[in-house]
């Protein structure tokens, strides 16, 4: 018995081809292939029949990626554009969840990757101040690979990503350091401290002082993993984190 034979009415990866529609779970949703690579990507459209007619389709792509820090491994990542807000989105969620990747755990016998569902809302933009923007976003660019660009006068921001990474992703800019909105001394003051995903921690301390920043502390074991504490150029402190392999 293969997992694909989990999913709803004999839809699987192996029988769909580019162009071809298809229907699942007793004609519940919809949709058409618009692009696949076997064994690595799948990008459909998708709609539930109750839709109304008005209602564009959503998106629908799946990757099949190595695991992070267990190449031997496989992750499923599927992400679901263009669904209508609230009620719905919440209900379709839930049934990804309930119709198909907990069927696939089961087959495997896969606890250790069963993880409570997140809740909350996400963080969708962060502030880091600079008394240079344009140097700070060179900075995070060296280092950390963001996308970088002057958003407005005065004001440069950045994308991290990709999306598709389990750590998920979110922007933000640098604005202006000025008198009366400083950079908080950490010896001081109490401040947000950035995590950043660094893989491997001792890669990206190379990174940090070629870029021009500092490695206050160099790399330590934790209980969940290893970490760097550094500062860009603006003075600002953050933290490498290569999280603890399972």
């Amino acid at each position: 018995m293969a997992c694909s034979s989990l999913l709803p009415d004999g839809c699987t990866i192996g029988k769909l081809t580019v162009g071809k529609a298809w229907t699942a779970a007793d004609n519940y949703c919809s949709g058409t292939v618009l692009h696949m690579i076997p064994s690595k990507l799948l990008v459909q459209t998708w709609r539930a029949s109750a839709w109304p007619s008005t209602t564009p389709s959503s998106t629908v792509i799946t990757q099949l990626l190595p695991r992070y820090q267990s190449p031997n491994e496989t992750r499923v990542i599927l992400t679901h554009y263009g669904v209508p807000a609230g009620e719905i989105a919440e209900r379709i969620e839930s049934g990804w969840m309930e119709y198909v990747f907990e069927p696939i755990r089961v087959y495997l016998k896969d606890e250790k990757s069963k993880r409570a569902k997140r809740s909350g809302r996400n963080m969708a933009h962060v502030e880091i101040p600079a008394v240079d923007p344009e140097r700070a976003g060179a900075f995070y660019k060296e280092v950390f690979g963001w996308d970088v660009s002057k958003w407005a006068e005065g004001y440069w921001g950045f994308t991290s990503g990709p999306r598709d990474h389990e750590w998920g992703f979110v922007d933000g800019g640098f604005p202006q350091a000025t008198p009366t909105k400083p950079i908080v001394d950490h010896t001081k003051y109490a401040a947000l401290t950035p995590y950043y995903d660094a893989y491997p921690v001792e890669e990206f301390e190379e990174k940090v002082k070629k870029a021009g920043g500092k490695v206050l502390k160099p790399k330590s074991a934790t209980p969940y993993g290893v970490i760097a504490e550094c500062e860009d150029t603006e003075g600002n402190a953050f933290v490498l984190y290569q999280m603890k392999a399972e």
